[in-house]
């Protein structure tokens, strides 16, 4: 079993949940938080700078446009052994698949985008319609709780 990272947030907090042999939790910074497959906003991890970096180039005012430029970043593959890439590739591990999630204030701001494999070479299809069902019909029964 390979680890794996988490991210859990709300509208105040957030955390990275490192799921590894001996699991560890780790608060996310207010503003753009990067996750390689190491630490939270790891300095030694050059994917997590080429990231921070190429994401913060250019203003980026809403999720759609962070996302359309961060689906070109994560699906950026490699060029040269020298050059950094996004995603990975070795005979042992590698990057199998990638995520892009943001949610707003209100379900229909939601926005879940997949790919199913290497982003590179698969891309990223659009789940939002099923997220903001999920979280409509999670918020009705919220409230109808509530009121009971």
């Amino acid at each position: 079993y390979e680890g794996v990272n988490y991210i859990i947030a709300d509208g105040e907090t957030g955390w990275a949940v490192h799921g590894t042999d001996e699991p560890e939790v780790v608060p996310l910074k207010e503003g753009l938080n990067v996750i390689g497959n190491r630490n939270l906003n790891d300095p030694r991890d050059e994917r997590c700078q080429l990231a921070s970096r190429l994401l913060t180039l250019q203003t980026l005012d809403s999720s759609v446009k962070f996302l359309a430029v961060a689906s070109k970043v994560f699906a950026r593959s490699p060029v040269s052994p020298m050059r950094p890439s996004m995603v990975l590739r070795s005979n042992d591990r590698g990057t199998v698949s990638s995520t892009l999630l943001a949610l707003g204030l209100k379900p229909r701001d939601a926005i879940y985008q997949f790919a199913s494999g290497v982003p590179d070479e698969n891309r990223f299809e659009d789940y939002s319609p099923m997220l903001r069902d999920i979280l409509s019909r999670g918020l009705r029964e919220a409230r109808a709780k509530a009121n009971a």
